[in-house]
């Protein structure tokens, strides 16, 4: 006959091994999540690292650029992103420069000259010309339209228009950057998406919240 007490001490010993594995397994689970969760937060810290590093265009001159290309993220959080400094390239067949202060056209000081009349553009795609030269985007062919009829005095038209932008982010720029150029006049570019999202958002998830693997 077997011995009952026999049988119960290897049923005992089997359901601790099973409890015992079933711990192992689930310490081992817990250290991989936790090491793909620091994975992930020192990857994205490296990626936004490289983006904010982009201080040049590194593509030669003439090669044909897409947005992504010509802009990186702004350090200031309510613009977002911005151009990069000294783009020298072909946007949508197109020349396409951007001056050391990060915007389309010529460069100005930021010091107004007398007999100077200066005005600032904000605005998106429409004012920063997509599709277009430098010298025919429409605040360029202001500038020059005014410098013609008005010849008594210097005006300066600045583009601060970037594809994308909305009233929120122009209004960033202007608080930031627009005013330092003392603007006697600004002008607003306003169009229906304007009132939506930017083409792009810096969106960060938490990386330790326990409502998902």
């Amino acid at each position: 006959m077997s011995d009952p007490g026999q049988s119960v001490r290897l049923v005992g010993g089997y359901g601790t091994l099973v409890a015992l594995a079933a711990s192992s397994i689930l310490v081992v689970l817990v250290c991989v999540e936790i090491g793909l969760r620091v994975y992930t937060v020192l990857a994205e810290e490296a990626g936004l690292r490289d983006l904010e590093s982009r201080r040049e265009f590194a593509s030669p001159l003439g090669a044909k650029a897409s947005l992504g290309d010509i802009i990186r993220p702004s350090s200031r959080r309510a613009v977002v992103y911005e151009l990069i400094p000294g783009v020298e390239t072909l946007y949508k067949g197109q020349p396409l420069s951007v001056n050391e202060a990060g915007f389309r056209g010529r460069h100005y000081r930021k010091t107004k000259l007398p007999r100077t009349v200066r005005i600032v553009g904000l605005g998106d795609s429409v004012m920063f010309g997509s599709g277009v030269a430098d010298d025919e985007t429409y605040l360029a062919r202001l500038a020059d339209n005014l410098n013609e009829r008005f010849s008594q005095v210097s005006w300066e038209v600045i583009n601060t228009g970037v594809p994308g932008y909305n009233t929120t982010m122009e209004v960033a720029v202007l608080e930031s950057t627009g005013l330092d150029y003392e603007p006697d006049l600004v002008l607003i570019g306003f169009v229906s998406n304007d009132f939506g999202l930017p083409n792009f958002i810096l969106y960060r998830e938490d990386p330790w919240t326990l409502t998902r693997s």
